[in-house]
């Protein structure tokens, strides 16, 4: 990681997105580039306000940088642009060539659209890593890391995304994986053939409750196809635990967090292609609606 962008919008989840900027910036050796988007201009629009306006920005962002670089990493000038935020830093990311964008997680209040708040349109647009700072925690360190992930190829980058904050951050890894509860196909209780949302569990045969074949079958992912998973990523160094849950991958994400008290989720923006692929993508806006701690979105490519 070389270069870090960082969104500022002077709201309260700013200083937790400023604090995890110089925590990643000292541990890469990365260098800051505090952003901000104008999104609002003097109603007058006379230019002595435009400004005045735009001085006050300048000098919120220099005292930001000034107080960066003496705890002693490296600071670009920072960048002011005029525009939707979500479209200036999308355009910035790709022109600064930046690793990474750190943005704060906001409040979800429509009626008062700052930065933060449009967390969740940024991480639908972004190619590149964003991590949105929570500052609702009180959790200011990252012993513990939650990686969720769907076993899918594209699933792979989120995992070794993962596992290389872990490893920089002196991190514990959880990799969880988060299979559809077993039930009974729809309007056909009575057939005595447990199914999942995806795919036939065609390897049990006798019947059984539905919280045995649950049991059962996250035993099975966990021992075949997640270890199986796991083992493609260099986890060399790196505490690592495994896990599989059954239910709705958004509660099961979340209560796993809390459970391990964790400070650092990482999730991939969309892991399968088509349907598949919508689905994902609303739990991780779910998630975000009651984000526990901070979290990491990993883009991936639609198949």
């Amino acid at each position: 990681m070389k270069k870090i962008l960082l969104g500022i919008n002077f709201e309260n989840e700013s200083d937790a997105a400023i604090e995890d900027a110089y925590l990643l910036a000292s541990k890469y050796g990365a260098a800051i580039i505090p952003i901000h988007a104008i999104e609002y201009l003097p109603q007058r629009n006379y230019q002595h306000e435009v400004d005045l306006l735009i001085g006050q920005i300048e000098s919120r962002l220099k005292d930001i940088s000034q107080r960066l670089s003496i705890r002693g990493v490296e600071v670009y000038e920072p960048v002011i642009e005029k525009g939707d935020p979500i479209f200036v830093l999308e355009a910035a990311a790709k022109v600064l060539d930046v690793d990474l964008l750190i943005i704060g997680a906001g409040v979800d209040d429509p009626n008062h659209r700052t930065l933060g708040v449009t967390a969740k349109q940024i991480i639908r647009s972004s190619k590149i890593p964003v991590w949105v700072s929570n500052c609702a925690t009180d959790k200011v360190d990252y012993d513990n890391i939650v990686c969720a992930v769907d076993l899918s190829p594209a699933s792979l980058k989120t995992l070794e995304t993962a596992a290389i904050l872990a490893r920089t951050l002196n991190s514990k890894l959880h990799i969880l994986h988060v299979e559809p509860k077993m039930t009974y196909y729809p309007g056909l209780m009575n057939s005595d053939i447990p199914v999942s949302p995806w795919v036939l569990s065609e390897y049990m045969t006798e019947m059984k409750s539905e919280e045995e074949y649950s049991r059962e079958h996250e035993d099975y992912v966990l021992t075949h196809d997640l270890q199986d998973f796991v083992n493609k990523v260099n986890l060399e160094g790196i505490e690592t635990d495994i896990h599989v849950k059954s239910g709705k991958a958004s509660q099961e994400i979340l209560a796993f967090s809390a459970l391990f008290n964790s400070g650092l989720l990482v999730m991939g923006t969309t892991g399968k292609s088509g349907l598949l692929s919508k689905l994902l993508g609303g739990t991780v806006e779910k998630i975000l609606n009651k984000l526990p701690c901070t979290m990491v979105c990993v883009y991936h490519k639609k198949d």
